[in-house]
Order: C-alpha cells, then structure tokens, then sequence
C-alpha cells in the first residue's frame, strides 16, 4: 500500500488492458509503440510522451488510444481543458470510451472541483460497464466531497463487490467510517489493511486517531510508535506523539519529540510549536531555556497565554515586576483572562515581592 492515489494507478493499468485488448483484437498499425509512449507517462516524462503521441497522430489520426494517452499527459502537465478535449475525441472514436470516461470524471473531480460532472462521467462509464469499480469509486469520492457520506458508502460498497481483495478501497472505506461515526467498522477496515501492508504508516496515524478520541491512550502510543517507526521524518506523526507524551506527563520526552521535529521544520515555524516547547522546558526548570523559547513565540505573535507563560517563568526568575508586566498585558489582550490576573497579582504584594504561595501559584 503505497502513499498515492491508487486511483490513478488504475488509471494506468487500465489503459494498458484496453491497448492489449485492442492491439489483439483491432486493426493497429505497427509503428505505434503504445508501451513507450505509457512508460514515458509512468516516468512523469508527459511533454515526451505527448510529442510522441502528436506525431504519431499526424498518420494515425483517428486512434482512440492516442488521443487517449494525449489526455492523460495534458492532465499530467495541469491542462485540464485539453486533456478534456483530447478525452472527448476518444469517447467519440468509441475507445477507450469507458476509461475515457473515467478520466474526464477524475479530472472535472480532483481539479476543478466540480462534483456533478464528476458523478455524470462517472455513470456514463457504468454504462457501459456497470461492474467498473473505478466509475463507482470515482462517483463516492464526489459523494464524499459533497457531504452524501451514505450515498459515498453505498458507492465504495458496489466497487468493492467487484475488487473484494482491493485493500486501497478498503481502506478508503475506512475513512468513510470515521466521517459516519462507526469507529469499530473503521477501525475492524484499518486493521485488515495494516495485517496486509504493516508498513503503512498512514494507517496507524488513523487508528491512532481513533483510539485517542476515545481515549484508549495505551493504543494511541501504540499505533503512534508504529506509525513513527515507517515514517520517521514525518512531522506530523513527531508532533502529535509529543502532544501525547504532554497529555500523559512525560514533559521531557515532549519536549525532546517536539526539538526533534523542529529541526525538520526547515521554515514557518508556527508560535504554537515555540509555546509548546517552552511549556515542557518550564515544567522541566530550564527556566533560561523556556524565557529564551517563550520569547521566539511572542516574536511570532501576540497570544495571552503567552504572556501568562513567560509571566510565569520570570516569576521563577524572582523578577515579579516583570511577571506583573507580563499578566498585565496578558490581561489587555484577552479580557477571558483577568481573573487569573487578579489571581496572580493577589500573590505579589505591593513591593514587589512575593508571598509564601507566589511560587505556587506560578506552576
């Protein structure tokens, strides 16, 4: 199970099964090697294989798979309206009309959002072959995008009646679920599809967003080691097994989790990430290192709780006036938050000092 659309891997599979089925059984001159011109569209190499397919065209200008495999490298190369075009030559040559059909759904889908036209190419390919799990995918996805979620499952169902084994829709399905709210039928889909391909990282970030919800916290560490374990450079999966180790009071391996995805942040870092790592620098008492991290984080933006925090590291600094400037501004900013104001200043009396339970009060 690889990261990508599967759906356009079809795509491509398909076309190398119509140009078989039509090189046996149609009149196809020799001079066309369809096998290249499709090797060169696998190797993102569309400008190529679209030269190829124009000068080709020049004799054979009536071949449905040339126009075909036109469409295809113009959608590749973001145009959109041209590979429609070539599309619709295709579909009226009669071949490959239903992958045809697929394809221009796929596009008026993924590209230009327009949903409707996605569901009626669509169907126009189940017309031509009402078992094309391909078309019923293609019309669940625009389902999907539209918030039908039930018409979306009933349409995942219909390709799977024909592809049982897929486990891309499967999967797929999975994710259907969780929209729906039937976390155990998602979760029963995730775990088939990881018993398949363990290595799916993607998967256990899933399921590891499900346990979490439901506040299984010994599987959300699980599915989120296992995740990290296939894609130790992904950010994301780094960030949320940091905000995990928070939420259970591992503040230190927090804070080393959150460092280490920091330094793959190579740009925009947000002032929430700053925040975050001086929240465990200061639960750790590296309170230089917290005042120095806070300051990166207001730098960025101008947030009350980020002023309560440094607030509170200077109070462990034992610079109450700076702590006092601090909630006061944290104060002007949100009025949510003048009663812990109030509560803070209670504790640091008029000199500047502050009383037995300040330091309490600054935790």
């Amino acid at each position: 199970m690889k990261k990508i659309y599967w759906y356009l891997l079809i795509l491509f599979f398909t076309g190398s099964s119509i140009y078989f089925f039509y090189y046996f059984w149609h009149d196809v001159s020799e001079d066309i090697d369809f096998d290249n011109i499709q090797k060169l569209i696998q190797e993102d190499r569309n400008t190529e294989a679209l030269n190829i397919a124009e000068n080709l065209g020049k004799k054979h200008s009536n071949n449905g798979m040339l126009f075909y495999f036109k469409g295809v490298a113009l959608k590749n190369l973001g145009k959109y309206d041209e590979a429609i075009q070539e599309l619709d030559k295709a579909i009226r040559v009669g071949y490959p009309e239903a992958l045809a059909y697929n394809l221009k759904s796929f596009i008026y889908g993924e590209y230009k959002h327009n949903y409707e036209k996605q569901i009626y190419y669509a169907k126009k390919s189940l017309e031509i072959d009402p078992s094309d799990s391909e078309a019923h995918f293609l019309k669940a996805m625009a389902y999907k995008n539209t918030g039908k979620l039930d018409l979306a499952l009933e349409n995942i169902e219909r390709a799977l009646k024909n592809s049982e084994n897929d486990y891309d829709l499967i999967y797929e399905r999975a994710k259907l679920f969780i929209l729906l709210g039937r976390n155990k039928e998602a979760v029963e889909d995730i775990i088939e599809c990881l018993d398949k391909y363990p290595a799916y990282a993607e998967g256990w970030f899933e399921l590891y967003k499900i346990y979490l919800s439901e506040g299984k916290i010994s599987n959300a560490f699980y599915c989120i080691l296992k995740a990290r374990k296939y894609a130790p450079e992904n950010i994301e999966y780094l960030k949320q097994k940091a905000f995990l180790e928070e939420r259970v009071g591992n503040f230190l391996q927090a804070y080393l989790d959150m460092n280490d995805a920091l330094m793959l942040m190579k740009n925009d870092i947000s002032s929430d990430i700053f925040y975050f790592i001086s929240k465990q620098l200061y639960r750790n008492s590296d309170y230089k290192g917290a005042l120095k991290t806070i300051n990166k984080a207001i730098g960025k933006s101008k947030k009350a709780e980020f002023y309560e925090l440094r607030g509170k590291i200077y109070l462990q600094l034992d610079d109450f006036r700076e702590a006092l400037k601090n909630w006061n501004i944290m104060a002007r900013l949100d009025s949510n938050y003048r009663d812990k104001m109030e509560y803070y200043k209670n504790r640091i009396n008029c000199s500047g000092t502050p009383t037995p339970v300040c330091r309490r009060a600054g935790n």
